[in-house]
């Protein structure tokens, strides 16, 4: 079966083979952001199951553990 993966700007058609195949997945129609940086603002500041970056980095002099 031939499919179209989003690659690039054109996209890039595979040929994969019927019995490697168990479905094709695609994403959601969603909304754009009207403003991407105070979003990734926003979910620095409370991400998902974690302490903010801000939390993370307090007292530590360098990024590595």
């Amino acid at each position: 079966m031939k499919i179209k993966l989003d690659y690039g700007k054109e996209g890039l058609w595979v040929e994969v083979p019927g019995e490697n195949l168990t479905k094709i997945l695609s994403m959601k129609k969603t909304a754009s952001i009207k403003n991407p940086m105070e979003k990734v603002q926003q979910s620095l500041d409370s991400p998902i199951a974690s302490p903010s970056l801000a939390q993370l980095a307090k007292g530590k002099k360098t990024a590595f553990l």
